[in-house]
């Protein structure tokens, strides 16, 4: 696991598209209601275009860490391997998954307002955040844009409710981001 992990983010880096697409499982599932194919993978993540989003989110992704996993709901009852670690997290059956973040760093600064110069809130260590919605649409509240077109700031507020204030996208990981599975297959 790590040979291949190590070649994994070094074809990553060199955006090693030949690399990525022989290492894709045959039924690569590339996103929800999609087609589990190699080739809608390849078309879905523009895995063949140096300037995609793939490349940047799959290095968030396996920066971040994995785990072992078994899941006994995955209909081929292998072993996983997953990025990012934050997927195992198993959440109270309360939760609302896509309004549960992961902050992803130690003495990460909650600020006041979207700003790298606003005062700090709270420093937060791998906690658990809830990102705040507004009523009645129940979107994230969010400020800016990053790089890969995503927020560059989000309003959350603590698991246990106390704190509230603003994360910058680079230190906080939504539990419904984008995650890769390994599985290991003969030798």
């Amino acid at each position: 696991l790590v040979a291949f992990v190590t070649d994994l983010k070094k074809a990553i880096a060199d955006r090693d598209q030949k690399w990525i697409t022989q290492a894709l499982a045959d039924d690569a599932e590339s996103g929800f209601d999609s087609e589990n194919s190699k080739t809608a993978f390849i078309y879905t993540w523009s895995i063949d275009n140096d300037s995609s989003d793939f490349w940047l989110m799959v290095s968030r992704v396996i920066n971040m860490g994995g785990i072992f996993l078994h899941d006994t709901a995955d209909h081929t009852g292998r072993f996983q391997f997953v990025f990012p670690y934050a997927y195992a997290i198993d959440l109270n059956s309360d939760d609302e998954y896509y309004n549960i973040g992961l902050i992803t760093g130690n003495h990460v600064n909650l600020r006041a307002t979207p700003d790298l110069k606003s005062k700090v809130v709270a420093l937060l260590n791998y906690d658990m955040v809830r990102f705040m919605t507004n009523e009645p649409e129940g979107l994230q509240i969010t400020s800016g844009t990053n790089g890969l077109g995503e927020p560059e700031w989000y309003k959350v507020e603590t698991y246990g409710k106390d704190k509230r204030g603003w994360i910058s996208w680079k230190f906080v990981y939504t539990m419904m981001g984008p995650r890769l599975f390994l599985y290991k297959e003969g030798d």
